[in-house]
């Protein structure tokens, strides 16, 4: 009779390879689970970068929608200068991430200004193009 040893565990089959003194078994069991590893990282770094984008552009393409209301309504026009410079950039770049939408507002207005700061611009025009009545 055979006696079959079944583990599911990584490092438990890592800590039995030892223990039996199967030395090269052991580095290549490891080799292949640190590539895998590596990969399922990769992996899951690409899913939530491309999930984080598409985000970004579903909100981007919202704030455009809402800022075309505030200028269709003529009230953009009426807003603090800060605001109309953070609607012009959104509809420039629809598709820009927070981050990216600060790197642009340093290069066309030669001031920085935090993703917090561009956030709280644009809730505010959204505040505002929510208070039109149709």
């Amino acid at each position: 009779h055979e006696i079959v040893a079944y583990l599911k565990a990584s490092d438990q089959i890592s800590d039995v390879l030892r223990l039996v003194g199967a030395h090269q078994a052991l580095l290549t069991f490891e080799d292949i689970r640190i590539h895998r590893d590596f990969h399922n990282s990769l992996t899951r770094l690409d899913n939530c970068e491309v999930s984080n984008e598409m985000k970004s552009m579903e909100t981007g393409r919202k704030q455009v929608d809402l800022i075309e209301k505030l200028i269709a309504y003529k009230r953009l026009d009426h807003m603090e200068p800060r605001l109309q410079e953070i609607a012009h950039l959104r509809l420039k770049y629809p598709e820009h991430s927070l981050r990216e939408l600060a790197q642009e507002y340093l290069l066309e207005h030669g001031e920085s200004i935090s993703k917090s700061g561009i956030k709280h611009r644009l809730d505010k025009l959204e505040d505002a193009a929510n208070r039109i009545k149709e």
